[in-house]
Parts: structure tokens; sequence; C-alpha cells
């Protein structure tokens, strides 16, 4: 049996949990991204409500144990309506990341359940590029199971 104290992926889901409690609402939650687990980076402002951001890849083996402290986090945020936008931007994702992403988003989601007239308007943008089939279905499947305005965004290629 492997220690936490030797497992990358463990270690690195406690480091969330311990931001992630111990961070106020009006600040902002940078997590580094790696070769298998995606950046994620939470801002929030009085003006623009709070905003999610997952970029890179996701491809662990147990993508539930890495997602776990972020939607414990996203259900607190939907609560007290402190968070309004999400945006995805992903290189990849295998099927235990697509679940937990999915996961994710209905949690943001219940938003307009528990504030209907929340400013500004909640949204999800999904970056993808031209060429990424998967992505855009993935993106255009999420999309059909929402209730909040969710865009679908072409990347812009820097060539």
């Amino acid at each position: 049996m492997t220690s936490n104290l030797y497992d990358p992926l463990s270690r690195k889901t406690d480091d969330i949990t311990s931001k992630l409690n111990s961070t106020s609402f009006n600040s902002e939650i940078f997590t580094k991204g790696t070769q298998i687990t995606p950046e994620i980076y939470y801002t929030r402002n009085d003006s623009n409500g709070g905003h999610l951001r997952l970029r890179g890849k996701s491809i662990m083996n147990n993508s539930e144990a890495f997602y776990k402290p972020w939607n414990d986090r996203m259900e607190e945020w939907v609560l007290k309506g402190e968070i309004t936008k999400v945006s995805v931007d992903f290189d990849y994702f295998n099927l235990s990341g697509s679940d937990c992403i999915e996961d994710l988003l209905k949690i943001f989601d219940k938003v307009l359940v528990y504030h209907p007239k929340i400013t500004p308007q909640p949204s999800i943008d999904w970056y993808y590029n031209m060429d990424d089939e998967e992505m855009i279905e993935s993106g255009e499947y999420c999309r059909r199971k929402m209730h909040v305005k969710f865009n679908l965004i072409e990347k812009i290629s820097d060539n």
C-alpha cells in the first residue's frame, strides 16, 4: 500500500483541499496544472461575481479524488451565489476526467435554482479547437444538459 506522502496525486489533492479551506471568497485560488491534472483558477470580485477557469489536461486514473475538493467548494459558491461563470478549456480529458468535469458543471448549473435573479447572468464558456471533434461533441453534450447560458467558443489559432 502506498502512503499519501509518496503519492503525488494524493499530495496534490491534499494541497488543493488545504488551499480551498483556508481561502476567503473574495480572493484568488490557483492550482498549477501538471501533465495529467488541469490548471484551475478561481477569482471573485463584487462586480463580476466568481469565475472558475479549468484548462489543460485531465487524465488521472482517479479523477474523483482530484475534483472532490473543487466540487465541495462549488456547492458552497453556488449556495451563496458567489460564482457566475465557468470557463472550460481542455486540450484533452479521459473518461474519468469527463465524468468529473460534467459533475462540476452540473453543480454550477444549480446556481439558477438558488439565485434565479443573480447578476451577471451565469454562463459556461466551453473552448475548443476546430479540428477537435471529441471536444466539440463533449461541449455540445454538456450544453444540452445545462440550464445556464452555455457558449461554445472556437479557440483562435496563434498561427
